[in-house]
């Protein structure tokens, strides 16, 4: 059986990418959940057991793909993929559907900047060499 490849440092950097989106989201949930009667309080356009779900979703959904990435799991990658569009999808409609008007809406082109940053990285960690080796793909 041969050995297997050395873990690539792209692919490292993405775990550390998906780490960091998932403790965001674990924050998201522990904060509301430390905030619950207050937010209760507020006239939000959704209820926030929407917010929350949506950030233990996220949050344990981003834990057990960066285990899957870091492991070089055969599935990561085409996980990984998936959920990049649909956490970026579903960020984008939060922001267009649920979120009040205000100044933040100002900076729509660079978030939509690092949107499309984030999906191009995804998928060219992916698609090196030395990535589809680490996850057992053939190159060709």
């Amino acid at each position: 059986m041969p050995a297997r490849p050395k873990r690539p440092f792209a692919v490292t950097c993405l775990v550390a990418l998906v780490l960091t989106l998932t403790g965001v989201q674990i924050l998201r949930a522990w904060t509301m959940l430390a905030n619950w009667d207050f937010l209760s309080s507020l006239p939000l356009s959704v209820p926030p057991i929407y917010l929350l779900l949506s950030a233990l979703f996220w949050g344990t959904l981003g834990v057990f793909l960066a285990l899957g990435v870091w492991g070089g799991r055969s599935w990561a990658p085409k996980w990984a993929r998936w959920t990049a569009l649909a956490f970026a999808f579903f960020g984008w409609l939060d922001r267009m559907i649920l979120q009040a008007d205000g100044p933040q809406h100002v900076n729509w082109p660079f978030n939509l900047f690092l949107t499309g940053l984030l999906l191009v990285s995804v998928f060219a960690v992916f698609s090196l060499p030395e990535a589809r080796a680490y996850f057992g793909e053939k190159n060709g």
